[in-house]
Formats: C-alpha cells, structure tokens, sequence
C-alpha cells in the first residue's frame, strides 16, 4: 500500500508540474485563450461556463481567475448574442469542426477593438477560444482606404488629366477629366490611347518618346501631343509620364495631361502679330517711296509752273524805281481773288494785304538787292484773299540797272504755293507718323526680344532688324549683317540649315529652338525661329520672312523648376528612407536595453546570465550612442561649425593605436589584420586634427569590420609625391599622405560606389538586408577629409572587397609652432591618494554613478546641484581636490561658475562634462578655465586615466 501511495504521489507531483507547464505556456501565449464548458446545449437557454481565463484574457477583461472561472459567458458578457459568438460555438460543439471569424465588440454602448476568433472543441467536447486584438492592423486599413479616398478626390478635383496604359498602349486608367478634355466618358476611352490622336507632324516625337521610355524604363522630357476631341476638335495637352519598372521591366506607363490649347492659340496670335508687323513695315517703306516719289514730282512741278509763269507773265508786279510807280498784273490781282479793277496799281495795296512782319522782311530784302547786297529777292509770306482766307505767296524779283550800275526798276512774279505748303504739311505728318510707328514697332520688338529677318532666295540677299542683330550680339548700327556671320553663332547650324532647305525644297514647316553663342560676349543663349515661305504666283519660292524670339530666360526657368523637382523628389526619398533607417537603428538597441534591463530583475537569474545581459545592454547602448553622435556630427556640418584643431600628430602612433584596440574584436570575428606604417617616427609626425584623423580612420575599420565577414583587414599609408622630409622646414605644397583601409568584404556595385559617401545612404539604402548603421559614417568622414584639405575615393568588386583611399597634406612644422596632440596614457603603478572631490551635478542618476565611480580615490565627496551652489561649496572648502563639472546646469551654467571659481582658486583640477558632446565644447571649457573634458555617457577607464594623470604617484 505504501508503495502505490508512493507511485500515486509521484503521479500526482508530475501531473501538478506539467499542469504549472501547462500554465506558463499559455499565460505567455501573446493571445486571449479561454476554455468553457457547455451547458443546456441543444436548448434555447443553452450557455457556456468559464472553466480558464490565461493571463492575456484576464487582462483583456481587466477581471482575476477567481471572477470569472465558474461564471457563464453571458454573466460577463451580457450582450454576448449581438456579437455572433453563441452561434459560433454552438456549431463548433455540434459538428466538431474549428471555426474563424472576425469580430468588433464595444464596451459601455460604444464601439472597442476588432479580433479574430479561433474556436475550436477538445475531445472532451469542452470549447476553447483563441483571440487576438487586431484592432492596430485594422486601423491601419481602414486609414490606407481614407487615403486612397483622398488620392481619388485630388484627382478628381484637379484641372490635369491623369491616366495609365499597357506597354502595348492600352488604357488601364483614365480620371474623370477625360470628359472636359475630349468630351468622352471614361469607359469610351479604354481602348489603344493612340486612336484618339491627330495626324500632326508633332505626335511622331511623342510616340518616339513613349517607345524610349519603354524601352529603357527612364523618363523621357515633357512633350507635347495633338489630340482629337470627341467632336472632332483639336486640342493641345503637354504630357508628363514615367514607366513603372517591375523586376526590371516596364510594365506600365502612367503620367498627365494638361491642356495648353489656349495658350499655343496665344502663341499663334503672337507670330501673326510678328507678320502684321512685317506687313506694316513693308507698308510703311513702300509709303515712304511714295512720298519720296511726291516730292520729286512737286519739284518737277513747282519747275514747270514756274516757267509757265514766266511765260505768261503769271502774277507779275513791275516798280519803276525812277517814278516810284508800281503796276500789278491782273493775274497777281486774281491770285488774291481780285479783278483787275478792284485793286489800285500801289504800294498801299501790297502794305495792306500783307502781315507788317512780312513787310518789313520784304522790304529790307528789296533795299538789299536794290543796294546789290543779295542777287535774288526770293520770299514767302502771306496775304489775305479777299474771302478772308490767306494765301501763301512765294515771291521772287530780280532788279535792272542802267549803264551806270543804277537800280532802275525791280521786275518780280507771285506763285500761290498754298496747295504746295499743304502737301508740304501733310508730307511732314506722314514723316513723322512714319517715324513714330517705326519707333513703336523697334521698341515692341526690344520688349518682347523679337526680331525679324528676311532672305531673298533669288538674290541670296539677307536682311535684319536691330532686334535681330541685337539678339545675336551685333551693333545695330552695322551695314552688313550677313548670312554666314549668322550661322558662325549657330552650334546646330546644320540642322538649321537643313531646315531651310526642308521649307524651300519640300514646303515643310520651319518652327526650331537652338542655341546661339552671341557674338560679342560669347554667351550661351536660346532661341526660337518661325519662318514662311513667299512663293510667286507660279508657286517658284521668292523669299524667306522670319521671326526669332529669345526664350533663354524661359528655358533657364523651366530647367530649374526641372531640377527644383526632382531634387525635392530625391529629398523625399532620402528622408523616408533615413527616418525608417533611423527609426530601426535606435529602436533596435532601445530594445536590447529596455528587454536585457527588464530580465535583470529576475530574481533566479544566475552570475553568468547576469554578466551576458549586462554586457548586451552596454553593446546596446554604445551602438545608440554612436547613432546619437553621428546625428549631432552630421548636424554641425549642415550648420557650419565643424571646425580644425591643428596640432602635432604622430600618424603611425595613430594607426598603432586602433590597430591596438580594433586587434580583439577582430580576432573574435576571425579575421586577419594587420598595418603598415612606412616612415619613421620623426617622419610620420604632421600637423593636422588628430581627433578628427582618428574619427577618419575608425569610421573605416569599423565600416570595413561591418561588411567583412572572413578573410583580412588591412590599415596603411604612403607618401605620395615627395623628397626627402625635413622635420625642421615645411613640406611641399604638392606633398600628401595617401591612406588606405583594405577589406575582403562583401564589397559595392559600381553604380553606388559614389553614393555611399551621401548622407543617410549606404551601399543600397533600400536593400532588405541592409547593414545595421544610419548611414551618415561615410558622409562625416568625406567631410572631415575635405575639411583637412584631402580628398576619398573608393575602389571596390562586388563580393571580392573594397579599398577605401584618402589623402591629407603632408604638413611638417617646426616643433614650437604647435602643441602636441599625442595621448599620455598613465602608468599602472601610479597610485592616487585620498581625494576630496565636489561632484556639480543637476541629474541625480549622473551624481549616483559618479559617486560610485570615485568612491575609490575619495575621503570625502561634496555635491552642488546648481552652479551658484558649487561656487559656494568652492569657496568654503579651499582644500578641494578635484571639482566634476556639468556644463549645463539651472541657476548658473558650468562655464561661467568655472570662470568664478577660477578667479579665487587656480590650482584646482575641474574636469568639464556634458551630455552634449559636440565638437568644440573640448576647447570652449579649456577656454573657461577647465584642466580636462570628459563627454556623456561617462567611460569609467576614461575617468580613472584622467585621476592617474593629474594625482598618481609613482
């Protein structure tokens, strides 16, 4: 008996232990998991009696095992029915089969999460059901349909036409805006895009770019497409597409439509303008030859009249100088509207009929040819008619002398020249109208940069206006403007050549844009010709008439709106895929921490265990913070204000060094390494930024550590380009160090190996197994190279390895031009005595790991929150120490209490920290006062070295 007690016991202690497994294992299960048991099934009271809650469950319904084991399902949940569940088990428990289904439940008459419903029946026909809260991925669905409902209303509501076709040109999408372009429904359109365009000349480019385009899956420039309306209508859209690329084939090509219809129509209005001008120019020329001709003949006329009147003695006045006596002839009588009896033959008459102006200039000349001082009297005045008009009278006289030379008579003719001083008149407002459309038309085309040229096929004679000369950079002034000057300024001159002959030969339209070089200041400029062609009335080709317009602002425009797009487009693109990098990159060691730091707290966690999760959250934690400094690094170099800090610096010390401290984790990986350090220690000594020489170098040993995962690394340099160094004289300018990091990794695909040294980019930013690292190494440390005046470059074979180069000068100074930048590293048998140390701290988990960290070498720690407060504690305690200092602090910032404290004590050792850890706080608190400078998080070795070199003893 005591034996099968025994037995029983022991079947009773392993049933209760796989019960507890049983237990754990479902209570970590990440889903609800409850077990009931049916009761009244088959009735319409039928119900089903909690017989286990796991963890999940229980927290889910926010209730212990003891509420709600031995509870029915409809206790606590009484609306239960609404959700579907009771029908689902009942069938479940009936037939025997597992059932899924989704379900929303609310709390409280509102609507809570959505889940999925596993049910399911045990052989002891007890129902278990598994849910899961998939209210997170339904969510999601729910606001991708809400954005695909936005993208559908701005593509509805916008003025283009959007739209997508098959490889072989038939239409998969078209926006509703389809109806206004072409006046078709959407659904009529599903068919060859190519069927509903014209025949013009202009659609062959179009077509010819939709081919390249899905030939080589690049995007092809902005073109232009006539296209028919349903009404037969023609109109003009500018088209924008691109192929989608699928496993490296296109697969589809989507795009817009907008249409410029109007403004082509303007475009048209502005060349028929262009001719309208032409046309009135040649008007204008041709009413000048008019003019010209009018005048010639008024000569012609005035000569003809005049000897007419001689002959008929036309308006005769004869004065008898002996007798004073003056006679009129009846025709000089009538030109002022007289008959011969109405006007007396006397002075008094000529006196009275003529302004007193002009009778005095008439009188004055008369005495002079009397006196022989003028040969001719020749005079126009006025006189009144006898209707009160005036008449405008040329009046010409010449005088006889007697044998003694004596003026006995003045024989002269009066001409009306009234007509002739109208015509005169009218012949000046043409001039002038003439000259102010001239002057309209030459300022019209300076505005607009149009001008207008002409070339006569059969005399091969070419004509310009200033505005054309202008444009091509001649002086306007200048007679000859040739043909062939033209077409020294035209790069393209063959194809515009060629064009020409193309219009004279076979009618074809010349509509070109080119490029010109300017004659005079050789600058690049572009241009748009429109030419027709003058046929005579057999159709034999006469002339050529053009416009040129200069469109080079135009142009510049749209390529940098081009430009201005696809650099926002790229911008885009880098900056999701460096915040969904970023995001994984400090999320992924945040897990390491936050995970390992959680398992810390189990109380059955042994030594070892221990030991390895503290290890991993200090890898974590290093990783983020080397996230965290690559950002601010990266940030100070967008802002400008990385800067140099020149000083002596041992190269092949360098090299040792990080050979040094890389050599275990290489090893651990197993991987070969080793370095070559060609100069001799005097030699390798150069002037430069250690700090930043060094950030240079680990950045590549890490990169090269990253991406090698057998086979060797291998770190050296060379001097390239240079004689013998001289340590007490400078090197030559052309003198540099050429380093190397060599791998046997997996290397990068040519087409990147540019790309690599981008911000936010590795090898392939959109690999799915891309390396961990935010990808901003590479671009700090080509800056940092540039910065110190060299340059990087990588070569590298997929799958064989990488060699990333760069250069810094050669630059050797004489030893007391600059301090020394090498470390000094502690001896291990210095021995440091009590200190009494003040710790300025604001953050007290800071203070606490410091007050454990110096606890060794202390007798006595002192602790300021603020700055104000350890400047007190300062000035009370003269026997301080050591002081650690926080740059930033409330009350009083770090370097103005250093400064403070600097003014009553100056032997104190003040060690400055900071969380910040930008470059430049080092000698910002050296500045200030401070001794050293340690950054956040604080590296205990770091500190201890830091308290051998200012307190050890030997």
């Amino acid at each position: 008996v005591a034996k099968d007690i025994t037995k029983q016991r022991s079947f009773s202690e392993k049933l209760e232990e796989s019960e507890k497994r049983y237990r754990n294992l479902v209570d970590t299960v990440n889903s609800g998991v409850a077990i009931y048991k049916v009761v009244n099934e088959g009735q319409s009271g039928s119900d089903y009696i909690i017989q286990d809650f796991n963890q999940f469950a229980l927290s889910h319904e926010k209730m212990s095992r003891e509420e709600v084991v031995g509870k029915s399902l409809k206790e606590i949940r009484p609306n239960i029915d609404e959700f579907g569940l009771i029908d689902i088990f009942r069938e479940v428990w009936k037939t025997g089969e597992s059932k899924f289904f989704p379900a929303r439940v609310y709390v409280d008459e509102k609507y809570s999460n959505y889940y999925e419903n596993r049910v399911f029946r045990l052989p002891n026909k007890e129902i278990v059901a598994i849910y899961d809260d998939v209210t997170e991925r339904e969510s999601a669905r729910l606001k991708l349909a809400e954005s695909e409902a936005k993208l559908k209303r701005i593509i509805e509501n916008s003025t283009n036409l959007f739209f997508a076709h098959s490889v072989d040109h038939k239409m998969t999408f078209i926006s509703p805006q389809v109806k206004e372009y072409l006046g078709y429904d959407p659904d009529e359109v599903m068919d060859d895009w190519t069927k509903f365009i014209s025949r013009n000349p202009i659609n062959e480019k179009a077509l010819e770019f939709t081919k390249i385009a899905i030939e080589t899956g690049k995007r092809q420039p902005t073109y232009e497409l006539e296209m028919l309306r349903k009404d037969g209508k023609p109109i003009i859209v500018e088209v924008r597409e691109a192929p989608i690329v699928e496993n490296g084939k296109v697969v589809s090509i989507v795009g817009s439509l907008a249409d410029i219809t109007d403004r082509k129509e303007a475009e048209k209005k502005i060349i028929a303008q262009n001719e309208e001008y032409e046309v009135l120019n040649e008007e204008l020329q041709q009413t000048n030859a008019q003019l010209s001709a009018t005048i010639a003949r008024e000569e012609e006329i005035n000569d003809r009249y005049h000897k007419a009147m001689v002959a008929s003695s036309d308006g005769i006045f004869d004065w008898n100088l002996i007798t004073n006596e003056i006679y009129y002839s009846p025709r000089w009588k009538s030109l002022l509207g007289y008959s011969e009896d109405e006007l007396p033959d006397d002075f008094s008459v000529w006196e009275t009929l003529t302004e007193q102006e002009d009778v005095n200039r008439s009188w004055k000349m008369l005495n002079e040819l009397i006196d022989g001082k003028i040969d001719k009297f020749d005079i126009e005045f006025k006189q009144r008619h006898k209707d009160g008009h005036w008449v405008d009278i040329h009046s010409r006289a010449d005088v006889f002398r007697n044998e003694k030379g004596e003026a006995v008579r003045v024989v002269g003719t009066h001409t009306d020249i009234t007509e002739r001083k109208k015509a005169d008149a009218l012949l000046r407002k043409s001039e002038q109208n003439l000259q102010l459309s001239d002057s309209r038309y030459r300022k019209a085309e300076e505005i607009g940069k149009v001008g207008n040229w002409e070339f006569n096929v059969v005399t091969e004679q070419f004509w310009a206006s200033d505005e054309s000369k202008r444009i091509y950079g001649f002086d306007v002034n200048s007679k000859s403007f040739s043909t062939e000057e033209v077409e020294s300024c035209i790069p393209e001159r063959e194809r515009v050549h060629q064009a020409l002959i193309d219009l004279i030969e076979k009618d074809k339209p010349y509509n070109l844009e080119f490029d010109i070089i300017t004659n005079d200041k050789g600058v690049r400029k572009t241009i748009t010709s429109v030419a027709e062609l003058i046929k005579d009335e057999n159709g034999v080709p006469q002339k050529i008439i053009g416009v040129i317009q200069d469109v080079t602002e135009r142009v510049q425009l749209i390529n940098e709106l081009k430009k201005a797009k696809e650099k926002a487009e790229e911008s885009d693109r880098l900056k999701s895929a460096f915040l969904a990098n970023m995001s994984h990159e400090i999320r992924t060691p945040m897990n390491g921490i936050l995970g390992f730091a959680d398992l810390l707290k189990r109380p059955d966690l042994n030594s070892d265990s221990q030991q390895k999760y503290i290890s991993i959250i200090e890898d974590s934690g290093a990783r983020m913070l080397g996230i965290i400094n690559d950002i601010i690094d990266i940030s100070k170099i967008e802002a400008g204000l990385m800067e140099l800090n020149l000083q002596k610096t041992n190269v092949n010390e360098q090299i040792e060094y990080i050979y040094t401290f890389f050599k275990p984790e290489m090893e651990s990986k197993g991987l070969g390494f080793k370095f070559i350090t060609p100069l001799t220690a005097k030699e390798a000594t150069i002037i430069s930024d250690s700090e930043k020489l060094y950030a240079i170098l680990t950045n590549l040993i890490k990169n090269a550590i990253k991406y090698t995962e057998n086979g060797f690394i291998e770190l050296g340099y060379e001097l390239v380009n240079s004689g013998e160094p001289d340590s007490e004289t400078e090197a030559k300018e052309s003198d540099f160090l050429q380093f190397y990091v060599k791998d046997s990794g997996i290397g990068i695909p040519y087409e990147r190996q540019e790309a690599v040294f981008e911000r936010f980019i590795q090898a392939d930013i959109e690999d799915k197994m891309a390396h961990q690292g935010a990808g901003l190494g590479l671009a700090i440390t080509k800056n940092y190279v540039e910065k110190l005046g060299g340059k990087i470059w990588v070569e590298s074979e997929k799958n064989v390895g990488s060699v990333f180069y760069f250069t810094i000068p050669y630059n050797v100074r004489p030893l007391s031009e600059v301090n020394s930048g090498e470390r000094e590293v502690p001896s291990e048998n210095n021995v440091v005595p009590a200190l009494k140390i003040l710790i300025a701290e604001d953050d007290e988990v800071s203070e606490m790991l410091l007050t454990e960290i110096l606890s060794q070498f202390s007798n006595e720690i002192l602790r300021a929150g603020t700055g104000r407060e350890a400047v007190k504690i300062c000035h009370d305690n003269d026997d301080i120490d050591l002081i650690l200092m926080d740059l930033r602090m409330p009350d009083m910032g770090g370097f103005d209490a250093v400064q403070e404290i600097r003014a009553f004590n100056k032997d104190v050792v003040i060690i400055a920290q900071t969380a910040y850890g930008l470059e430049g706080d080092r000698e910002k608190s050296l500045h200030a006062g401070c001794t050293d400078y340690i950054a956040k998080p604080i590296n205990k070795l770091e500190l201890y070295n830091m308290i051998y070199k200012y307190f050890g003893k030997k």
